[in-house]
């Protein structure tokens, strides 16, 4: 699902990145402009939002 591969990309750049947690890798994609802004961590789990849903 969307919103699964989304937290695992958080969690692969967080690493990649020197060990960044994944929630702090997610606020800094949703403070950007775009379709997942204002979108929080806890709303990408398995019951989680998607953008068009938001």
């Amino acid at each position: 699902s969307l919103p699964e591969a989304l937290r695992e990309l958080a969690v692969d750049l967080g690493r990649d990145l020197g060990g960044i947690e994944p929630e702090q890798v997610w606020a800094a994609i949703g403070e950007r402009p775009g379709p997942y802004q204002d979108i929080a961590w806890k709303d990408i789990g398995d019951l989680g939002l998607l953008p068009e849903e938001s």
